[in-house]
């Protein structure tokens, strides 16, 4: 396996496992370009796209008080972001909450404010 290079400018903090390769710069990716308008990601099955989407997200929204809302077809899709928050709530200082709107659809909250 080469030498990863993370970008000094992607924010991993909220990413709760050791980063493998290309995953820095999928998270840097996204932190660059998600205020440019949607993004499509396609990468293979076990990279990791939930908790990189999240971690890449998270801060956007703590620091600039943007909301995050995780729409997927199926009740049992919500399963994955659930715990994959839930392992970040254990590796970083700060606590987030997941609300229900429908079976098919979650919002992320923090404390009280909507992210």
């Amino acid at each position: 396996m080469r030498n990863l290079k993370i970008s000094s400018k992607a924010d991993i903090s909220y990413f709760p496992y050791k980063l493998r390769e290309l995953q820095a710069e999928f998270i840097y990716y996204i932190q660059k370009n998600i205020k440019n308008g949607d993004i499509i990601i396609d990468a293979a099955t076990g990279f990791g796209k939930t908790p990189l989407i999240l971690a890449s997200l998270l801060p956007i929204s703590l620091n600039q008080g943007y909301k995050i809302i995780w729409a997927v077809r199926t009740g049992t899709e919500t399963d994955r972001p659930i715990e994959e928050l839930k392992k970040i709530n254990d590796f970083s200082d700060k606590k987030y909450l997941v609300y229900h709107l429908e079976e098919k659809k979650i919002c992320v909250y923090f404390g009280e404010t909507l992210i």
